[in-house]
């Protein structure tokens, strides 16, 4: 036996305990995004190569039904028009309707791989030269990285040594700053005349 008069009430109630769930689920999401994001980046690693699946699929679905009602169907173009009016279904080529879809679909399978191959193919053949030309100029460069990073860590350490031992008074300790900065400079000057 239905009670109709409380019905109202726990419809209401049941909405207001599902409003603060949504809501305590809410504020988790912001105190522990962190968590949340290592969660869906971890959940998106394993799921790439479906998802990636899924786009190939939808991306060569058009060359494989092409494909498909190229083999299956009887295509005249005059009667093309008369028969969707009419809503006729077309004429199929085979008499044996299991060895028509069998080779529909592997001519489509083939055809839309051959097509996925061909596309990868000329994206790789305009990428890999820059990319190469790319390295080439990172490899060619990298004595000067070198040379301007040695360059640089060498001001750092007279910085560190002028820094360091200016509070010391006495003449042996400015002796011994003004020696280290003396070499690390007629070292820095061999590097410049060596460029």
């Amino acid at each position: 036996m239905k009670n109709e008069r409380f019905e109202r009430y726990i419809y209401m109630g049941v909405t207001a305990i599902l409003v603060l769930i949504a809501a305590v689920f809410v504020v988790f999401l912001f105190l522990e995004r962190n968590a949340v994001f290592a969660f869906l980046g971890k959940v998106r690693f394993v799921l790439a190569p479906v998802i990636y699946g899924a786009v190939l699929a939808f991306l060569m679905s058009p060359v494989y039904n092409w494909c498909y009602n190229t083999v299956v169907y009887v295509h005249d173009d005059d009667k093309k028009k008369e028969d969707e009016e009419k809503k006729i279904a077309p004429k199929k080529r085979f008499k044996s309707e299991s060895f028509g879809n069998f080779l529909g679909k592997a001519v489509g399978t083939v055809i839309s791989l051959a097509f996925l191959i061909v596309v990868v193919v000329s994206l790789s053949s305009m990428i890999i030269p820059q990319l190469y030309s790319s390295i080439v100029g990172i490899i060619n460069m990298m004595p000067v990285y070198f040379q301007n990073g040695l360059l640089y860590k060498i001001a750092q350490f007279q910085h560190i040594v002028t820094s360091c031992l200016a509070g010391i008074d006495h003449e042996a300790g400015m002796l011994y700053a003004h020696l280290c900065i003396a070499d690390a400079g007629t070292f820095q000057t061999a590097l410049v005349d060596q460029k």
